[in-house]
């Protein structure tokens, strides 16, 4: 025997009516008023007794059969009477996803678990009888979160051990596409679907990333960007991207030291803005020095077939820079446009495309794969023609 207990008293509507649903609490795990009839019928269909006592009240649950057009159907009662709904009724769930509703109604309610019924209790006891259902129960930690936390914050908490699910309130809410290093477990408000999974998995995962980024735990972190495809799993930390979040103290520690010492597979997005922020942050002599005769007659034959475009150098500084992570060739913002060795060893055309580009995005803010940057080139392509 299970009992699910909670102070308050459930109002029976909530049961023979659908699309009721009166959780309070925005963190709440359920709110579409459907999971505790799913439940009843799960729990039904696999063989298990339920009933409610709510207050002085008690509820029974059970079977009868209903004809339909030929076809008999378990309709579910209550106290022997029907109700609108039959045991196939949230057939897509099993079993550990009924305990699952149950402990979230529970917990929504900040409730307790129980192995016996409370007679002098008067809130809410779900009592649930059923050899399967205490096996489902026993293995509850593949569904409800146990492993210690190695990091949290007010979002997030980051557990020991690899994972194949992504847990919400400690809730499992989501298969993923590939195992994590980690098990995370989410703590803000997410949406999810009617079967309690997350509605948004790309949005959660931005939030798990986000919340990485000002991580203050260097073995957490470690294990979070470095990710190796040639001697490791293909983990689900490899593709997290950091674009455009602002990262704390220990992380751009951490990328500066595998920066400078050429660790393999450092996250791309990390690398992409430390680059950011060093090319922001340096002066022209800083990329100009290392220059052979060859490469100044490369930049200088680059500028001038820009100029014959039609387009004006002098206010950039253009400089080399050895690299730019994995398969870039240039970075531009502000007033400076870098070119990577791997592009100067493709010659000055090359370079001028180049130049030609990153001035296009950085004055008129279009991109080489956009459609205007496309419709922009095609029209320079002709004028250029037609100059001959």
């Amino acid at each position: 025997m299970i009992v699910f207990k909670n102070e308050g008293i459930l109002d029976i509507n909530s049961i023979i009516t659908f699309g009721v649903s009166v959780k309070e609490k925005e963190s709440a795990i359920g709110f579409f008023g459907t999971g505790l009839k799913y439940a009843i019928a799960v729990l039904l269909r696999n063989g298990c007794d339920i009933s409610i006592k709510a207050g002085e009240n008690v509820y029974n649950f059970g079977t009868e059969e209903l004809i339909v057009r030929g076809k008999s159907f378990p309709i579910i009662t209550m106290n022997g009477k029907p109700l609108s709904f039959t045991t196939e009724y949230g057939k897509t769930w099993d079993l550990w996803q009924a305990a699952r509703e149950l402990y979230s109604n529970c917990l929504d309610e900040n409730g307790t678990v129980t192995a016996e019924v409370d007679d002098s209790f008067h809130g809410t006891q779900v009592i649930v009888m059923g050899e399967s259902f205490d096996l489902v129960w026993k293995e509850r930690y593949t569904f409800l979160l146990t492993a210690p936390v190695l990091w949290a914050n007010d979002s997030l908490e980051v557990c020991e051990g690899t994972a194949e699910h992504v847990y919400y309130q400690g809730i499992r809410a989501y298969t993923l596409p590939t195992k994590s290093k980690f098990t995370y477990n989410l703590k803000t408000h997410q949406k999810l679907t009617e079967d309690r999974a997350l509605a948004n998995w790309w949005g959660a995962q931005w939030g798990i990333t986000w919340a990485l980024a000002s991580c203050d735990n260097k073995d957490v972190l470690e294990s979070v960007i470095i990710n190796n495809p040639e001697v490791e799993e293909d983990w689900l930390e490899a593709g997290f991207s950091f674009d455009n979040l602002h990262t704390g103290a220990t992380l751009n520690e951490l990328v500066g030291f595998h920066i400078r010492n050429k660790t393999e597979g450092l996250n791309k997005t990390l690398l992409k803005e430390a680059m950011n922020r060093s090319l922001l942050e340096s002066t022209p002599e800083e990329y100009a020095h290392n220059l052979s005769p060859e490469d100044v007659t490369t930049i200088k034959d680059a500028i001038e077939m820009v100029l014959r475009a039609g387009f004006d150098t002098t206010a950039y500084t253009i400089g080399v820079v050895e690299s730019l992570g994995e398969g870039e060739t240039s970075w531009a913002a502000e007033d400076k446009i870098y070119v990577s060795r791997l592009a100067m060893n493709a010659g000055a055309k090359k370079v001028a495309a180049i130049i030609l580009l990153s001035i296009l995005k950085i004055e008129n803010g279009l991109y080489t794969e956009s459609a205007e940057m496309q419709e922009f080139l095609l029209d320079l392509a002709i004028k250029l023609a037609m100059r001959k």
